[in-house]
């Protein structure tokens, strides 16, 4: 299993070594179906959280996934499996997984699956009103946490 701290990703930006492509928009159900297929998490279990399917193009699917109900360890080994060591890590300290999910026959999208106590509050926490704002999430973020 290959775990990493956050540090490290921070500094080496590891996934911007695979040439991943942006995500169109209809494109983010079907990937969602496939992490679904070699994670073994019901797609309904999988929650997009911030601008996913909410903008023409993502960079990244952000995924919220219930910790108490699926064990990260044990996901990120079975999605590991299925599409190569090289292109999974795992965030311990930040319990996010890092995927190069491939697309087609010479591309992949990067999905981040987000181990969370509640992703009722993820989803909220998270949100991003996509095209209907000029703003990003990040901002309604950094503004959420000043008050």
């Amino acid at each position: 299993m290959r775990l990493v701290d956050a540090k490290f990703l921070t500094e080496n930006k590891v996934m911007k070594d695979f040439n991943l492509v942006e995500v169109p928009r209809e494109s983010v159900d079907g990937i969602l179906e496939y992490v679904s297929q070699v994670s073994g998490i019901p797609v309904e279990d999988l929650h997009p959280v911030g601008s996913t399917g909410k903008v023409e193009t993502s960079g990244d699917i952000d995924v919220a996934v219930d910790q108490d109900k699926y064990t990260p360890f044990r996901i990120h080994d079975k999605i590991a499996k299925a599409i190569g060591e090289e292109f999974a890590m795992y965030n311990k300290g930040t319990r996010v997984g890092s995927y190069a999910i491939p697309i087609g026959a010479n591309y992949r999208v990067q999905v981040d699956l987000m181990f969370v106590e509640n992703v009722e509050w993820a989803k909220f926490s998270y949100f991003s009103a996509g095209d209907k704002s000029k703003y990003k999430g990040a901002v309604r973020a950094v503004l959420l946490s000043a008050v």
